[in-house]
């Protein structure tokens, strides 16, 4: 029964919401209901390559998910981004999620390069999946995205993963998905930002996501969301301790259990030279 539910879980949900399987997000992403297209920190490896040419200090990030609050489902990552050179930035990441009756395992190297107002990023994920009495399937997939900044207040990203359509398996020519995002990003001040952002998966009906981030205090913001079929609920919530940043993100779903996502990122700051 128990791996009857995890097969049906995975047939139903993930070819929606294909990357918050296959791709690290981060808790911040799942606070704001994965509205995160635009967010320029260590998981755009996973958001939005495109948006990773932001990032100005070496970071290394770590995540847990737990969609539905089912043990089988639980994913852990593992990325480290860092810039290379003026405007570029490389990231690597690791992912893991199930246990003993399913796998899934993706290794993914990225970078991405600021060019005037936008920044373009390319990725290449290797996926391996493994079911129990089922064997093991090995793919590659590409990713594609860019971000846009036409003034201090106005962002736009956009995004496809799996351009290429490649396959899991050739029976009934079964291939992974191709989605396609792209979002919005108002930032009055600061303090303040509200994404709008649409997915979709050109099999699927299409996602229309919804998120804001407010920071109520220096080192400490509220995050919140809403997203569409199924329609969801999002929050969350972000500490910054010295070169620690820690988010907590909760999502809720009309028929499952909520999902939790914990993430805990260490920014490499450089050391200041002592005067003589």
């Amino acid at each position: 029964m128990r791996i009857l539910l995890i097969i049906l879980l995975i047939v139903n949900y993930l070819p929606l919401l294909a990357q918050s399987y296959a791709s690290p997000k981060g808790a911040r992403a799942g606070g704001m209901a994965n509205a995160a297209i635009t967010l320029q920190d260590a998981w755009a490896l996973g958001n939005n390559i495109g948006a990773l040419a932001g990032i100005e200090k070496p970071t290394v990030a770590f995540a847990y998910y737990n969609p539905f609050l089912i043990s089988g489902l639980q994913t852990v990552s593992l990325a480290f981004v860092a810039p290379i050179r003026t405007n570029t930035a490389f990231g690597l990441g690791i992912q893991n999620m199930g246990e003993s009756l399913f796998r899934e395992t993706q290794i993914s190297a990225g970078i991405s390069q600021k060019m005037g107002i936008a920044s373009l990023g390319l990725k290449i994920n290797y996926l391996q999946y493994w079911f129990e009495g089922l064997g093991t399937r090995n793919l590659l997939t590409f990713e594609f995205g860019g971000v846009a900044q036409f003034s201090e207040k106005i962002w736009v990203g956009a995004h496809i993963l799996n351009f290429t359509q490649a396959q899991v398996a050739n029976f009934q020519d079964e291939k992974y998905p191709v989605v396609m995002k792209t979002g919005l990003s108002y930032r009055p001040n600061q303090k303040l930002m509200l994404n709008l952002e649409t997915e979709k998966d050109i099999d699927r009906k299409a996602v229309v996501r919804f998120g804001m981030e407010y920071f109520f205090l220096k080192n400490m913001a509220l995050r919140a969301g809403v997203r569409s079929f199924p329609f969801a609920q999002s929050a969350g919530l972000r500490f910054k301790l010295y070169q620690f940043e820690i988010d907590y993100g909760l999502q809720t779903h009309p028929q499952l259990s909520p999902s939790q996502f914990l993430s805990l990122n260490y920014i490499f700051e450089k050391k200041k030279k002592e005067g003589k």
